[in-house]
């Protein structure tokens, strides 16, 4: 069991340190592009991630051709031509309003490409470990232990990781 404590206190580590990062990407977007966060759902979404590492700039979404940026947004969204029409207005809309409320900032704007990056990066070894932990109790599915973990795991709304830190895997 101190493989299954090591992988949690791993996948918290990396939580935690993207939490950071996606914290520093909203103030970065605060500051030079603030009518960002309210254009999509999730500011780490993927649609919304792509939007920031295609364009850079709330400049570079003005100069961008509309078809382009909409074929952007219904393809990573899935959510049809209607979705990324509206998503379009809302981000034009937020981009005209930087020239106001926003600063513009080179290196905060190179900040933020580093910042979704990290986050990136995170979110894919955040997967892997979890990956880890679903071969790992796979492995040993015989076990007290694991069969304790399966059984929390399946009632709605609890997950798979709380059933880890529930029981002694997640202690000192």
């Amino acid at each position: 069991m101190l493989n299954l404590r090591s992988f949690v206190r791993e996948y918290y580590n990396l939580t935690d340190a993207k939490t950071k990062y996606v914290n520093k990407l909203h103030k970065a977007l605060r500051l030079v592009f603030p009518g960002y966060i309210k254009v999509f759902a999730s500011l780490t979404g993927k649609t919304s991630l792509l939007i920031l590492k295609t364009f850079k700039t709330p400049d570079n979404i003005l100069a961008a051709p509309k078809g382009e940026v909409i074929s952007l947004i219904a393809l990573t969204s899935r959510k049809g031509l209607k979705y990324a029409n509206e998503k379009y207005s809302k981000l034009i809309e937020s981009a005209k309003l930087s020239k106001s409320f926003g600063h513009y900032l080179e290196s905060v704007f190179e900040l933020i490409q580093m910042h979704i990056e990290f986050i990136e990066i995170f979110s894919s070894k955040i997967d892997s470990i979890l990956t880890s932990i679903k071969e790992y109790t796979l492995k040993f599915e015989k076990h007290t232990f694991i069969k304790q973990i399966h059984l929390l795991d399946s009632i709605k709304g609890i997950g798979f990781i709380r059933p880890l830190c529930f029981n002694r895997v997640g202690g000192n």
